[in-house]
């Protein structure tokens, strides 16, 4: 599986945020593909709120 997501278009500090949590997801989608899915949600981090920065 292949996901892409464009992040030219992003501010640099979304920009860094993102490459710097890189090697985590890509943990984490090796362990949901292998089915692993309690392992995998363990590198997973959910921002809820009216502030948040997760996009």
């Amino acid at each position: 599986m292949k996901i892409h997501e464009g992040i030219d278009a992003e501010s640099p500090e979304i920009k860094v945020r993102k490459l710097a949590r890189l090697e985590q997801f890509t943990e984490a989608l090796s362990l949901y593909s292998a089915r692993k899915f309690l392992e995998g949600a363990q590198f997973c981090e959910v921002e809820l709120g009216p502030h948040s920065q997760n996009k």
